[in-house]
């Protein structure tokens, strides 16, 4: 059966881009049985941050003691289709808005029929983090950017942290510390090392 996985943004679009085959995942107490994302063969369908069409509905929860808003979800049965970028004319507005409209949605609501990309495991190992090598890096989406004296590799970090790197290492490290505050690049810790191939 095939499970979810996040990605942020730009580890989609790596993926995508053909530039991303390989992905770490904290193993939260090591040593662990089994991988939750093995074993290869698996398929993994992507959960990332998307904007669907819609509108919010509230509800006052006597158990809570207030009110709870559901995002009511239109966007297949309006004909439109989930977005991975801003959509045309896009604002934020409140959430008592009249009518539906796009809103940007964190991608652990996203729902299976919204995912865009599924992947098929192929390979897992475990490693501690710092023995990622500068290969390996490159395969996590830190690609290299040529000028035409030197080579750099971009972070993926969002403005106005974002950058060139030396090394795809320094790349990678730099953007598990912005993802990770419990399992820093310091801490070192034990993580699943799963290898990828996209099957849509």
């Amino acid at each position: 059966m095939a499970r979810s996985i996040f990605f942020s943004t730009p580890m989609a679009n790596a993926i995508l881009s053909g530039k991303k085959t390989v992905t770490r995942q904290v193993i939260p107490a090591y040593p662990a049985a089994s991988c939750p994302y093995g074993p290869p063969g698996r398929h993994l369908w992507l959960k990332e941050d998307f904007y669907a069409y819609g509108y919010w509905s509230s509800k006052y929860s006597e158990l809570k003691k207030r009110t709870l808003w559901h995002f009511i979800d239109m966007t297949l049965e309006s004909g439109q289709a989930y977005q991975f970028s801003a959509p045309e004319g896009y604002a934020r507005q409140p959430r008592m808005s009249t009518g539906p409209l796009w809103w940007y949605r964190p991608g652990r609501h996203m729902p299976r029929q919204a995912s865009r990309i599924e992947l098929e495991v192929t390979d897992i190992g475990s490693e501690q983090l710092q023995d990622i090598t500068d290969e390996q890096a490159s395969a996590e989406g830190f690609y290299p950017i040529h000028d035409s004296t030197h080579v750099y590799f971009a972070n993926h970090m969002p403005a106005p942290y974002s950058g060139l790197s030396p090394t795809a290492v320094i790349a990678f490290a730099t953007y598990w510390q912005s993802l990770h505050k419990r399992h820093a690049w310091h801490d070192n810790p034990w993580v699943w090392v799963i290898r990828f191939r996209r099957v849509l």
